[in-house]
């Protein structure tokens, strides 16, 4: 009996997954990210992930999301989406219990592939569901088939799962020995991984047989740090086992009543999962705990305990038909044997145990044993050939280094004649260099000859203000107060703009020239902000004020960044001159990995035309239009800052600089 329970629950667990990544926080970021998907190979393999996350949560969605991929990769014309899809199908069937599907799925993807690692899928598909319908040496062939490829492919992932599943095929023979050898290779391996949904599988089989040959302390174990890495999974079906294994312990212990809540457990989480698997092993536990207390009670509570027994049982065995459960029908017809006998109906008991006597037999038949041996020996044979041809791609080797020594030597040769070749070529390059320098010395004439124009259109504001002057001391008598105090403000904003536009010039025209580059260091922003606050000391009109909560630090050019935030602070210190309650916030954050600097204030505001100089490279550069837009822009685009302004008439100015 407890041999017979084991193997029931070994039958229901441990598939690989397709997918490495699984879990509640990928299924949300995929439901998130799937309709903004074209519908393309890429929705497709958004979908596949889904239904493989879906796979030890809840099947019958990942079979909702494999079929959905295949559709999409049917109406794409994708062969491998559909084999992928067909795979992602049959392992979400595989674990609700339906192996004729799994058979059906996968051999239908078999043909419409070569990729490798898809084609290793398969094979492990087929090899599981032959495993349930205890076609052990067809599920051996299979799952080598499978171990092979992944080798080839040197994927360590499902070397590791694919090791796990021949050690569960090993011990339904009954060859503990070599099953907890591939059990240990499995585990070995899931733990260097760190694949902690591999280990909770491993360690799970492992705990069943040491049940099995009667090591319950040890099997507690490997049970107890299987449920603990299967609640870090959100594994419901890794959890759910669990309960099945401890009741089962308790049940070997002769201890049916403590059994009992775990068996009930275990049933509530199948029945909410939809797997009619996991339910009938429930149910065909549950049935096997009441013959236990039957077996202890008094007449009466034993035909109650009996009747309920033969309930469950019957219920079992149906759904075991259902789904071509061999192993779990044959269990079911041993029990059912028992009820009789403890009913004291030998006839009928007699009947019942010929049926699970031929179940068992063909379960456990000399000619599966024999093909066994043979697949075994063909392992072995195909390992030993392997070895002898890498003994002989290393003799290759070997051979291939002499001549690769060959080639080196005519390679060194042939290396020798192109510097020779190159030496010639640089010497005319040299000669080219020396044309574009007396072209560069050129264009700095030119350039020369431009700041020259400038400067002569700055002369003009100057001769103005000297002539002011000289008025004022030569011939004070020709003017009057009031031409005197309108004379001297004019002069006054006269001059003011033209310090301010010589700054913005000379910083502009530094900016255009090629050597000219940016120190990018770490900053931060707190620092800045005290820059200005020290700056702009003397409008004290103007309420200025700074919020930097996460104190920000960016990466950027610090002379650059500087000028920038003063020429906004400036240009908005402008704005609000004839503004009531003059108001200027500087504002500080980070978000999605990036800094934000923003510069609002309460004036009046401007068009999209007014700031056209921050974003459009063609607008003509002038002292009178714009000078600091253009210097703004071009500082920005130096050290990678992108600039957005939101403003309207009436509505204020808010200017945003972003650094990735």
């Amino acid at each position: 009996m407890k041999k017979q329970l084991v193997l029931l629950l070994l039958c229901f667990y441990s598939f690989a997954i397709y997918s490495q990544k699984s879990g509640n926080s990928l299924i949300d970021s995929l439901v998130k990210q799937l309709p903004s998907i074209k519908e393309d190979t890429t929705h497709v393999n958004a979908l596949l992930d889904l239904s493989m996350a879906y796979e030890k949560i809840d099947p019958t969605k990942g079979l909702y999301y494999g079929e959905k991929a295949l559709a999409t990769s049917i109406g794409c014309k994708w062969k491998e989406g559909i084999s992928r899809s067909l795979c992602c199908i049959s392992a979400n069937y595989l674990v609700s219990g339906e192996s004729d599907m799994v058979l059906k799925n996968s051999l239908r993807a078999l043909p419409l592939t070569t990729n490798k690692q898809t084609l290793s899928f398969v094979y492990r598909n087929l090899g599981m569901a032959y495993r349930s319908k205890a076609s052990y040496s067809k599920a051996l062939d299979y799952s080598f088939k499978a171990l092979s490829i992944s080798e080839e492919l040197k994927d360590s992932v499902n070397i590791a799962q694919t090791l796990n599943k021949i050690g569960s095929i090993y011990y339904y023979t009954d060859d503990f020995e070599k099953a907890l050898l591939y059990f240990n290779k499995s585990l070995k391996l899931n733990t260097r991984l760190n694949a902690k949904s591999g280990m909770a599988d491993v360690l799970l089989n492992m705990g069943i047989l040491y049940s099995d040959s009667y090591k319950d302390s040890l099997a507690l174990g490997y049970f107890s740090k299987a449920l603990k890495l299967s609640i870090e999974q959100n594994d419901r079906i890794g959890i759910l086992l669990n309960y099945l294994v401890t009741g089962k312990l308790h049940l070997d212990n002769n201890e049916p009543d403590k059994a009992l809540p775990d068996i009930l457990e275990m049933k509530r989480i199948a029945k909410e999962l939809g797997n009619n698997r996991y339910y009938s092993g429930a149910i065909t536990t549950q049935a096997s705990i009441y013959l236990k207390m039957a077996a202890k009670t008094t007449p009466a509570g034993k035909d109650t305990l009996l009747s309920r027994a033969e309930f469950l049982l019957r219920e079992a065995i149906m759904l075991s038909k259902h789904v071509n459960n061999l192993l779990n029908l044959s269990l079911n017809y041993k029990l059912l044997s028992e009820l009789y006998s403890l009913k004291g109906d030998d006839k009928q008991a007699k009947e019942v145990y010929i049926l699970y006597s031929d179940f068992r037999d063909s379960i456990y038949n000399n000619e599966s044993k024999e093909t066994i041996k043979n697949l075994e020996d063909s392992r072995t044979i195909a390992l030993k050939d392997k070895e002898i041809e890498l003994n002989k791609l290393s003799i290759e080797s070997k051979e291939k280094q002499k001549w690769f020594l060959i080639s080196g030597i005519l390679l060194f040769s042939v290396i020798v004649i192109l510097l020779i070749y190159q030496n010639r070529s640089r010497k005319k390059t040299n000669e080219k260099l020396h044309i574009l320098n007396a072209e560069l010395e050129e264009a700095n004439r030119i350039k020369t000859r431009f700041f020259t124009i400038l400067n002569h259109d700055l002369r003009s504001p100057v001769s103005n203000l000297i002539h002011f002057l000289h008025l004022k001391n030569e011939s004070p008598e020709l003017l009057t107060e009031q031409s005197k105090h309108a004379m001297e403000t004019k002069v006054v904003s006269a001059a003011e703009n033209l310090l301010i536009s010589m700054e913005d010039l000379l910083l502009w025209s530094k900016g255009q020239m090629q050597n000219f580059q940016p120190v990018f260091k770490t900053i931060h922003v707190a620092q800045l902000f005290e820059d200005l606050r020290n700056h702009f000391l003397s409008a004290e009109t103007i309420r200025i004020s700074f919020e930097d909560p996460e104190h920000c630090i960016l990466i950027s050019d610090p002379d650059y960044l500087k000028t920038i935030l003063r020429n906004l602070t400036g240009n908005s210190v402008k704005a609000l001159e004839k503004t009531g309650d003059p108001i200027i916030v500087w504002k500080a954050r980070q978000e999605h990995h990036k800094t934000y600097l923003s510069i609002t204030d309460n004036g009046p505001g401007g068009s999209e035309e007014q700031f056209k100089a921050l974003y459009d490279e063609t607008e003509v550069v002038g002292i009178k239009t714009g000078l600091g837009l253009h210097l703004i822009r071009d500082l920005a685009k130096a050290i990678n800052c992108t600039i957005t302004v939101e403003s309207k008439a009436g509505a204020g100015v808010c200017v945003i600089l972003s650094f990735s």
